[in-house]
């Protein structure tokens, strides 16, 4: 009488090789370092031999708050002629939309800031964390450029950035 073989599959034990990867999962991932970027601010040298950089009147970046009650202007020309300061443009009563603000007032300040001192197109936004979305968007586009009512587009501020309240 003939046997019947049977053929057998082998089985390998995953087990160490589980053991070893949760192992050294965690390790790969405490290694790895992500890319750190950074900004260096320099001044570059000036080309000719009797210029100098302290000549430059220094770099204005306005302040655009925005909250609630308001908005709040800081590092703007607020009359003709005087320093850059901080002004205020507070609402009738609390600002509920976009139409409570007073963009004119803001964009007479911007635009006369523009005029008088020396900018880099930046401004900076600084929202309260309880100002809808809609009206960040609002003040994005009236820091950038200004529509007046003969249809031209005045530039103000064309590179606004964002920063956190606090």
């Amino acid at each position: 009488m003939r046997k019947l073989h049977q053929t057998q599959t082998p089985t390998i034990n995953l087990t160490p090789i589980l053991g070893l990867v949760a192992i050294l999962i965690p390790l790969l991932l405490m290694a790895y370092l992500p890319h750190a970027l950074a900004v260096i601010d320099t001044e570059v040298p000036a080309i000719c031999g009797g210029c100098t950089v302290e000549d430059e009147p220094p770099l204005i970046v306005p302040k655009v708050q925005i909250s609630r009650t308001g908005i709040t202007l800081d590092q703007v020309v607020v009359e003709p002629g005087a320093a850059p300061r901080q002004t205020e443009l507070p609402c009738a009563h609390t600002c509920k939309s976009a139409a409570d603000y007073d963009w004119s007032g803001m964009q007479d300040a911007l635009a006369r800031t523009r005029a008088e001192t020396n900018g880099n197109g930046g401004v900076t936004i600084i929202v309260a964390d309880d100002v809808s979305y809609e009206v960040l968007v609002d003040t994005m586009d009236a820091c950038r450029e200004r529509l007046h009512t003969d249809g031209t587009r005045e530039p103000l501020y064309p590179h606004p950035t964002l920063d956190a309240a606090g």
